[in-house]
């Protein structure tokens, strides 16, 4: 009798539903008693609603860390394809279980010793692979198919639109379609007659609010910027709706959020989305909301505003942007002014068109530029700092050209060992005489003498030839950083700075010096007094 476990996924909802995920638990329940095994509900393991797509899984990394205890003996699945469908990833799961001495058992798939029957039971993994791959496609085909076809997939429609699903069967079946959503409807009519008025989107957020007019999603209590202007840009409000447009793709930079589940998506890894090119897109025509001479009045607008935001405008340049906080915690951004640029708190943006809760004042750009470059130009260009780094990367350079020159050094007296071996063991079988063997060994030991002396000599050289002036390179480092430019000093303060917290009076820096990974420097800038009213 053996301590076991089994392991279930089922990946759909509709799976769960028809309780597929119960046929599997039987059947394994069934098997383990048949074996007269002993099963334990702790060591069931059930990943319901999971893609086999993904390899992190709870259940699935909870059973592997019991097994690395030694939890149980062997394990029981429906076949291999509910570890994973990716071949790799079940050879993975299989290999490490085998490293903890626990047993896999698929119910249909080949479980077996010899090396006929573990590429058999590879095979049929590799054709779940193929099973997974092909169903996809299948899929996708068939809702680009009913797509061409006039018909509408099953999905929320945009705002202003309710989405009716196929009603009926054969002769009678009316397919899936968008009706307009009257009260949604006369809200984006609105939006429209505003923006195109001269409404700014911020303006627009604000009347929505004070009409007390919610999202649909209501994910949060206003409106903000994002929805509203891809409602702007949507074709679909003047009756052209395009499936196929972008595709999902694993994100290149994810941005995990702090204390965020591993197990943040259930069914794939591909959370961002990619536009797909323009002639692969497919129009299905729908109920229009709002004309063609408004719409295209709306685009233009929405490109001017591109055209003439400020922020685009490359006079106004911060050297700090990203860096500077606020003393309430939150970023300052750069924000040009009557003829200044200034780092203003984020609190009356992020909370526009709610009262703001932060009325801390802006800080010129300029003056807090020029104060925190000055000081961090100082600590870079410090003598004593400056000293210290040459020491660590002189002795480091040392510590690097003994190490491999000492390589070397033992590479070749272990040559000369062994060649010493070879004449000991001729001259002791009589192959090599007397003579011969003095001769020899004369000659290599010479030779090993030579190589010491000549390993110590070239270690002393380099301990004496490198001389470095520390006066010298504090000079050199103040004029290059005298010649930096303006993106140069970008990109050192990215790497030297960590965070800047700053109100009208004082600015602390706190950042990282790269003399050694653990040395942290905190800096508090000179208070300065507020300017003239011109310059705040």
């Amino acid at each position: 009798m053996k301590l076991a476990a089994l392991y279930i996924r089922v990946s759909t909802d509709k799976q769960r539903d028809e309780k597929t995920h119960q046929t599997q638990l039987d059947e394994l329940r069934i098997r383990v008693q048949a074996d007269s095994n002993l099963l334990s509900p702790e060591h069931e393991y059930i990943d319901d609603g999971w893609s086999g797509g993904l390899l992190e899984r709870p259940a699935l990394d909870r059973l592997r860390q019991d097994a690395r205890q030694h939890k149980f003996e062997i394990l029981y699945a429906y076949d291999r394809g509910r570890l994973s469908r990716i071949f790799v990833h079940q050879e993975v799961v299989i290999e490490e279980l085998a490293r903890y001495g626990v047993e896999f058992v698929s119910l249909h798939d080949i479980n077996g010793t010899s090396p006929e029957e573990r590429v058999m039971g590879g095979v049929m993994g590799l054709f779940h692979e193929y099973e997974r791959i092909k169903t996809a496609e299948r899929f996708r085909l068939a809702k680009l198919s009913k797509v061409r076809n006039g018909n509408l997939l099953g999905y929320q429609g945009p705002y202003g639109y309710d989405y009716i699903p196929v009603e009926g069967k054969g002769l009678d079946k009316v397919n899936g379609r968008f009706v307009i959503n009257e009260a949604e409807s006369e809200v984006v009519v609105m939006i429209f007659d505003w923006f195109c008025g001269g409404c700014s989107i911020r303006q627009i957020r604000k009347r929505l609010l004070e009409l007390e007019i919610p999202p649909r999603k209501q994910k949060q209590e206003t409106w903000t910027t994002g929805p509203i202007r891809r409602l702007l840009s949507n074709q679909t409000y003047i009756g052209r709706h395009f499936y196929n447009k972008s595709e999902s793709i694993i994100p290149l930079n994810p941005k995990a959020k702090p204390n965020e589940s591993k197990y943040r998506n259930k069914h794939t890894t591909k959370t961002s989305r990619k536009a797909r090119p323009r002639e692969e897109w497919l129009e299905v025509e729908v109920p229009a909301i709002i004309t063609p001479v408004v719409f295209a009045k709306a685009q233009e607008l929405l490109k001017q505003n591109i055209k003439f935001s400020p922020r685009n405008n490359k006079r106004n340049s911060y050297l700090l942007n990203g860096l500077v906080f606020c003393t309430c915690g939150q970023t300052r951004t750069g924000d040009p002014g009557s003829g200044h640029t200034y780092y203003r708190c984020i609190d009356r943006m992020s909370r526009f068109p709610q009262t703001r809760k932060c009325f801390s004042g802006s800080v010129n750009s300029a003056i807090l530029d020029g104060v925190v470059w000055k000081k961090v130009e100082a600590l870079l260009s410090d003598p004593e700092r400056i000293s210290k780094h040459a020491e660590k990367w002189l002795k480091d350079q040392e510590q690097r050209a003994n190490s491999e020159q000492a390589e070397s050094t033992r590479a070749l007296l272990e040559k000369l060992r062994t060649e010493e071996e070879r004449y000991a063991r001729a001259y002791g079988t009589g192959i090599m005489s007397e003579e011969v063997y003095v001769e020899r060994m004369r000659t290599l030991i010479q030779r090993r003498n030579t190589l010491k002396k000549k390993a110590e000599k070239e270690a002393q050289e380099r301990t004496e030839t490198v001389v470095i002036s520390v006066s010298e390179l504090t000079r050199e480092t103040a004029t290059l950083l005298k010649k930096l430019d303006f993106s140069d000093k970008k990109a050192i303060l990215r790497r030297v700075v960590e965070r800047i917290e700053v109100d009208q009076k004082e600015a602390t820096i706190c950042g990282q010096i790269p003399l050694t990974q653990e040395q942290k420097v905190g800096l508090n800038a000179e208070p300065w007094h507020r300017r003239p009213a011109e310059r705040r």
